[in-house]
């Protein structure tokens, strides 16, 4: 075996095997990657928000074992927090993907402070993604609110949750979200600035 010679403190050449000079995978590295995806899972945030410092976003960066299983789990992808408009418009593309990754398990979707410029991309998203949205929730205008093409149907949703910077004008007319009966599981809705009546 090829020998790597040093000089002890005592002055003696001292030889040593040369593959201590070879770097040791880290034993996190050679878990199984079920394993690996289940500790990923564990470290999510139960809310990411879209970003560079979103935990898959950040675990895909580390290494090329890590980004492999980390997009091929698709339990962290079933769940996008937003918090500002632009992101809608501007990384449009960038969120379907994510979506995308989370294969067929429902999804968790919630919208802030969307303003009336961003709500085509905000119906398009919902439109591509209707048969798996189970939690949908976002903070937004009366204008932005209204949509000229309903979702056809929600199959899986469970909570809907609308919040409405200022109290809905009951002489504007009802707001049509969804067909009538678009919503069978529905279990949960939440209302603010918003009567039930107008919906």
């Amino acid at each position: 075996m090829p020998t790597l010679s040093t000089t002890s403190a005592a002055g003696a050449p001292t030889s040593f095997p040369s593959s201590i000079s070879s770097p040791i995978p880290s034993s996190v590295l050679t878990l199984a990657p079920e394993i690996t995806a289940e500790i990923f899972q564990w470290c999510f945030d139960a809310y990411p928000s879209f970003g560079y410092n979103s935990t898959p976003l950040l675990l895909i960066c580390v290494c090329r074992y890590w980004r492999d299983v980390a997009l091929s789990t698709p339990a962290l992808w079933d769940t996008i927090w937003f918090l500002r408009d632009p992101i809608i418009q501007t990384h449009y593309p960038a969120l379907e993907s994510w979506l995308k990754r989370s294969g067929t398990r429902p999804i968790t979707l919630g919208i802030h402070y969307v303003a009336y410029e961003s709500s085509a991309h905000l119906d398009m998203l919902i439109h591509n993604h209707a048969s798996r949205l189970q939690y949908l929730q976002y903070t937004t205008s009366k204008g932005a609110l209204r949509t000229p093409d309903p979702v056809p149907l929600l199959p899986v949703l469970e909570t809907l949750r609308i919040f409405i910077f200022c109290r809905a004008d009951r002489n504007e007319g009802p707001i049509q979200i969804f067909k009538p009966y678009a919503a069978p599981a529905l279990r949960h809705l939440a209302l603010k600035s918003l009567s039930p009546s107008l919906l």
